[in-house]
């Protein structure tokens, strides 16, 4: 069981480096203007070869490439709670029903809605500059005794 908890930690920490991680700024419009260029040139490259077929042609093989596109986008953040997202809560409450199969007794679970979709950051040193701004947690009190003692942990 120590084994299964360590691959979940693993999977847990690789998924916190994908929302953590943005896309880079410049790859994406790189991408979206390389498209836009091949699309306002396309026509003037099949014209002489397909002539009137290089409307439809054309629309055909754009819309194709504009799709592709829009999907990166869509699955460049795959915790988002969009419709084309992975079911989080799903998985969750799958887990969440092994875990009680494996001790034996149902767990108690406040079940807590997923974080707020984390926005892109358009520049990794922004991103390292907000982590830097964020406070430190408190540490909690320390854990008390049933008669009232206060434990303490060196």
């Amino acid at each position: 069981m120590e084994g299964d908890v360590t691959t979940l930690m693993d999977v847990m920490g690789a998924c916190e480096r994908i929302v953590k991680t943005p896309v880079p700024l410049p790859y994406s419009r790189h991408t979206s203007r390389f498209l836009s260029l091949y699309a306002m040139t396309l026509p003037f490259i099949l014209v002489d070869s397909q002539g009137l077929k290089t409307i439809v042609g054309v629309a055909m093989i754009t819309w194709a490439l504009f799709a592709i596109e829009e999907i990166a986008h869509m699955i460049e953040d795959p915790f988002t709670d969009k419709s084309f997202s992975l079911p989080l809560a799903a998985y969750a409450e799958t887990i969440h029903g092994s875990c009680e199969q494996i001790i034996g007794h149902p767990l108690t679970w406040d079940y807590e809605e997923p974080i707020e979709y984390v926005e892109q950051v358009d520049d990794i040193a922004e991103l390292e500059e907000e982590e830097e701004e964020e406070e430190e947690p408190e540490d909690p009190p320390p854990p008390k005794h049933p008669d009232g003692i206060e434990i303490r942990f060196p």
